[in-house]
Order: C-alpha cells, then sequence, then structure tokens
C-alpha cells in the first residue's frame, strides 16, 4: 500500500528559524488530517535550539490516530554531543543521521568512538559522506568498507552527499555502484544530483519509462543503463516502515 506523507525540510540557525518550522507543522497538520506519516528533515548543530524543536514538535499528533512526527535530525559529526542529553524513550520519534564534511581528516578511531556512543545511546548508526572530488570519493569508499568490516553485526547505514558533479566524478561513481546501495535507497528524493540520476536510472529500468537527463550527462548515463541497476532496489526509506508501531496510545 502506498504511504502518502508529508515532509519539512528546514536548517535551523536561530529561534526565528524554530517559530516558522512550527508554523508550518501546525499548517500542514490542520489541511491534512488523514496524511499517514509526517516526515521532519532538520539540519540543526545547537543544542538548545535542537531542544526547543524537540520540546514543541512533541505536542503535534497527526492522522486519525495521533501520532507524532518522525524526526531525522542531520547534524555535522563533529557535534554529535548535542544528541547528550537527548532521552532515549523518544529513539523511534527521532532519528540522527550525521554528516562528515571532512573526509579526508577523519580518523577511524573517531569513527569507532561515535559508533560507540550512537549504540550507549541506542540511536541508529546512520552516516552521510560528503564527496566534493574522486579523492574524497576515494577516501569515503575506504571509509566505508572500513566501518562495514568492522561493524558488521551492526544495523549501519553509510550514505553519500555528492557536493560537486562532473563528467568524470559520474565515470568514477560507475565504479563504486554496489556502495550506493543504502544511499539510492534511503536518499532517492533528495536533491543531489548524482543521486537523482541513478534513481532516474533505476526507475526507468523498473517501469520502461525513459526519463530525462541533462545533455552534458547523457554519455555516463548510457553507460550505467548497460548495467542491472534493478538489484540496488530494496524498499527502505527514511521514513517509518510501518506505520502503526508508532501510534500514540
Amino acid at each position: 500500500m502506498k504511504i502518502n506523507y508529508l515532509s519539512d525540510n528546514k536548517t535551523i540557525f536561530e529561534k526565528r528559524d524554530v517559530e516558522e518550522l512550527m508554523d508550518s507543522v501546525k499548517d500542514n497538520i490542520l489541511k491534512n488530517k488523514y496524511i499517514d506519516e509526517y516526515i521532519i528533515n532538520l539540519n540543526i548543530n545547537n543544542a538548545v535550539l535542537l531542544k526547543s524543536c524537540i520540546v514543541n514538535l512533541m505536542k503535534f499528533r497527526f492522522g486519525v490516530v495521533g501520532k507524532l512526527p518522525k524526526i531525522n535530525i542531520f547534524i555535522d559529526i563533529e557535534n554529535y554531543n548535542i544528541l547528550d542529553n537527548m532521552d532515549n524513550d523518544i529513539q523511534d520519534f527521532i532519528v540522527p543521521i550525521l554528516s562528515i564534511t571532512d573526509i579526508k581528516n577523519i580518523s577511524y578511531d573517531f569513527m569507532d568512538n561515535i559508533i560507540k556512543f550512537l549504540k550507549n545511546k541506542n540511536w541508529n548508526l546512520i552516516f552521510i559522506l560528503e564527496v566534493s572530488s574522486i579523492r574524497n570519493l576515494e577516501k569515503a569508499i575506504k571509509i566505508y568498507k572500513y566501518l562495514k568490516c568492522t561493524f558488521f553485526d551492526e544495523e549501519l547505514y553509510i550514505l553519500f552527499k555528492f557536493t560537486y558533479i562532473d563528467n568524470i566524478l559520474l565515470e568514477k561513481v560507475c565504479e563504486y555502484i554496489d556502495y550506493m546501495r543504502e544511499t539510492i535507497n534511503l536518499l532517492a528524493n533528495n536533491n543531489d544530483c548524482v543521486i537523482n540520476i541513478l534513481s532516474k536510472i533505476i526507475k526507468e529500468q523498473e517501469t520502461g519509462i525513459t526519463q530525462n537527463y541533462e545533455k552534458k550527462y547523457l554519455k555516463i548515463v548510457n553507460k550505467l543503463k548497460k548495467s542491472n541497476m534493478l538489484k540496488l532496489v530494496e524498499r527502505k526509506s527514511l521514513i517509518r516502515d510501518s506505520m502503526m508501531d508508532f501510534v500514540i496510545k
């Protein structure tokens, strides 16, 4: 059954941003009584503002059974300690996603400590590696391999975010297509050009409906189309898998 959901995407820098988000959520809930799920993607790196967001969002209920919104919190990994005082009993209401922007200087020991911290807090293990060059991509793949091998018995998600794109980078991504599986499954609807191209190819192979691509990327797109991209598809997303699991009693 198709899930109908609303989403809000907000970067929080100051108190006014929190107020604007609350106004948007309130307005959306009033207009959409029968929505299945409400997703809020927060980009935030301030502990005080995060607490304010959580306290206020916990007041909202949506749908006929009165559920809490689902909050994906995107945090720079250096600021992971803003989760320190977060209550574990609301972990299904909140999913922290740690972004690694300084790929070349991140250490394996630091990543080990972060994962131990998240496990102790019973948080999901989700990371985004930001890629801005081929060198970044190769370093990101090494981090991916290390973490997947070291924590092979954990439910660990390592995603890629491409902040730069050209034909050379897309050509290189072809070599690492298997590593993009989780990113495509979880972030197919974001505004990342690389992931959008990969998602369109999968959609085209699924449905047989030709998708539109920018001319400058057609050569690489045609190369990607020759592979079986459908093998990457698993029905996962940053939307909760089961709506009824999180009904507020």
